[in-house]
Formats: C-alpha cells, sequence, structure tokens
C-alpha cells in the first residue's frame, strides 16, 4: 500500500463511539505535495437493498484548512453499479460514486477532491468525516473494507 510508505509513525486515535478504528499519520505525504492522513481500518458490511446503508466516521484531530482533500476507498463489492458512495462532512456531501460502473466488482480508489466551490476547502476540517455507503440493488453484497482521507493545507 503505497499510502503506508509515506510518514514516520501512526497514532491511534478514538472514534466518537470509543473505538479505536482511526488513525492518524502527521507527516504522511502524497507524491509532491505535504499533508495529514486519517484512516478507518474498520470493516463495515454493506446492507444489501438498503437506501439506509452503512456510515464509517472517522475524526480529524488537528485544525487544518484544505487547499486539497483526498479520499482514498476500499470497498468490497460483486457489482458496484448497485453502489452510492457520499462523503459527508457537516452539512456538505459529495457523492464519490454514483451507481457507476455495472457488473464490476470493488472500489479500490483515490478521489482528489479539490471541491471546486465546495465549502470543504478553506474551512476548518477538524471533527467528524463519514464515509456513507448504500446498496440499491438485492442479490449482491459487499463492505466497506477501510477509507482516508488526506488533508493538504
Amino acid at each position: 500500500d503505497a499510502w503506508k510508505s509515506h510518514g514516520t509513525e501512526t497514532h491511534e486515535i478514538m472514534g466518537v463511539s470509543g473505538i479505536k478504528n482511526n488513525t492518524y499519520d502527521p507527516e504522511a505525504t502524497q507524491p509532491g505535495s505535504q499533508g495529514s492522513r486519517y484512516e478507518s481500518t474498520t470493516s463495515y458490511d454493506i446492507p444489501d437493498n438498503s437506501s439506509t446503508g452503512v456510515e464509517s466516521e472517522i475524526v480529524v484531530t488537528a485544525p487544518v484548512s484544505p487547499s486539497r482533500v483526498t479520499v482514498s476507498v476500499n470497498i468490497e463489492h460483486s457489482y458496484i453499479g448497485d453502489l452510492r458512495v457520499v462523503l459527508v462532512r457537516g452539512s456538505s456531501q459529495i457523492v464519490l460514486h454514483d451507481r457507476e460502473g455495472g457488473w464490476e466488482d470493488n472500489i479500490a480508489k483515490e478521489y482528489e477532491t479539490a471541491f471546486g466551490g465546495t465549502p470543504l476547502i478553506g474551512q476548518d476540517a477538524q471533527g467528524s468525516w463519514t464515509l456513507h455507503v448504500d446498496d440499491n440493488q438485492a442479490q449482491d453484497t459487499g463492505r466497506i473494507k477501510g477509507w482516508s482521507i488526506t488533508l493538504v493545507p
């Protein structure tokens, strides 16, 4: 995993629920830029044929006003055309995946999110970030295997 090769140490932090499910790497970088990386490695089953879906939370513990946000998702699913993946920060919702890909399986993708014109850029990123995934058709199942956010000042 290229992400894990960057930075020097990883610290566990407490999620809102009190479960240690997030990590923070204060020196994480992506090629050509500096940033702080937060990660959830807790696996969550995605309910089949349910618009309610499932949510995974990452808590950003340090104040930062990002100029760029990179979201990396690792979702195991046998038919990604069933899935809707949304990044939620406060009242802002950014759709990362909206039932594209048809019969293809699994989403292991990095989303470069400069979010031109959205309220996420230049705003304090400290607090709760949520990845919401719902499966809108029957038969195929999957799970969120993990995801991360890299915030570049």
